[in-house]
């Protein structure tokens, strides 16, 4: 949904598109694998991006 509302009319940049899905991604592994493990430099080096991702949508929903 967010691709065909948001992505696809231009409204919402597509390399975020991308770092959601694979945030995602991540995150269905974390929950469903027995045993996995994020160490803090990746989910560090994911910051940066994570804190623009919130900014986009909060801009979005407060405009």
């Amino acid at each position: 949904m967010l691709g065909m509302h948001f992505v696809r009319t231009g409204k919402f940049p597509i390399p975020l598109s991308k770092f959601y899905t694979d945030l995602f991604d991540n995150r269905q592994i974390g929950d469903y694998e027995d045993f996995i493990y994020f160490d803090e430099e990746t989910t560090s080096a994911l910051y940066p991006q994570a804190l623009e991702l919130v900014e986009t949508i909060e801009r979005m929903l407060f405009k």
